[in-house]
């Protein structure tokens, strides 16, 4: 009798252990908790107090703050700047928006505020200003970004690359060749430039800028696969000549292809021109 009932106490602190357990075996932590690695999901068995929540599961689907000042300009003296930043997050989650002034003549800048600000350039030609672009967003992140603005002077041979621009081709076809031959005649550029450069022990190599004007560098290309280099020439062209970088895509199929979306989110991303442009009547267009 003794022995049948030390085997009933035995069963039952057996059935009392593994029902606290769920024959996780000193899987718990000290909430008496644990990952499922079969199921997924994090769950309790004995827990006396909560688990803390992490910030990780309360933040994963938000996005990170990203702060770009936008493209450095080019303007002449005397003329109003509009400098526009961007965040990469929602509007109702930005704490504070600031621009300062971090070198240069000093200018006086309107909503200095906002994301978007203003000012009119000194007089004189050939001076540089910088200013920083600052984001506080709603949990106290701090990013910064700088765009640097430089006065040119008031010439004729200064072509504005932009949204608005057309080019005149008539006779060509669509092939890249033809393009960058009509769209370099047009800006008064120059095709083809050889710049020379060093690397590694004493050795030297050479690229070809599509085209080059006075103040631009272009990579241009097709709307397929071959172009997906195309960011990587235009800054390379710029470090190498300290000019501008400019990617310009030819659109060959009337449509907003993956290759050409790449592109140009990588040129948004690393604050580079982009253009996409499709040939209507003669006339090389802005898509």
């Amino acid at each position: 009798m003794n022995r049948r009932i030390c085997l009933l106490v035995v069963l039952f602190l057996v059935v009392i252990s593994t029902d606290n357990g769920h024959t996780h075996g000193g899987g718990l932590d000290r909430y008496g908790c644990h990952h499922d690695r079969i199921r997924g999901g994090y769950h309790c068995h004995r827990a006396t107090t909560p688990p803390p929540t992490t910030s990780q599961e309360s933040t994963s689907s938000e996005k990170p703050l990203v702060v770009n000042a936008g493209l450095d300009q080019f303007p002449q003296p005397g003329v109003i700047v509009i400098l526009s930043g961007t965040a990469g997050v929602p509007r109702d989650a930005i704490l504070n928006y600031a621009w300062t002034q971090t070198s240069g003549p000093s200018v006086s800048l309107v909503g200095a505020n906002s994301a978007i600000t203003s000012f009119v350039t000194p007089e004189t030609a050939g001076e540089t200003l910088i200013f920083q672009f600052t984001v506080v967003d709603s949990k106290g992140v701090i990013q910064s970004d700088d765009v640097r603005v430089t006065v040119i002077e008031d010439d004729e041979s200064f072509v504005s690359l932009g949204a608005d621009d057309e080019y005149t081709c008539q006779g060509i076809t669509r092939t890249e060749e033809d393009f960058n031959d009509c769209l370099c005649d047009e800006i008064g550029g120059e095709r083809e430039v050889r710049h020379d450069f060093p690397y590694g022990n004493d050795l030297e190599s050479f690229v070809f800028v599509d085209c080059e004007t006075e103040y631009y560098v272009i990579e241009g290309g097709l709307d397929k696969r071959s172009s997906l280099d195309s960011l990587q020439q235009a800054l390379f062209f710029g470090a190498l000549t300290d000019k501008i970088p400019v990617v310009v895509i030819y659109d060959t199929d009337d449509a907003m292809g993956p290759y050409e979306y790449r592109i140009r989110a990588a040129c948004t991303e690393a604050r580079v021109l982009f253009l996409h442009l499709r040939l209507v009547e003669g006339r090389l267009t802005v898509f």
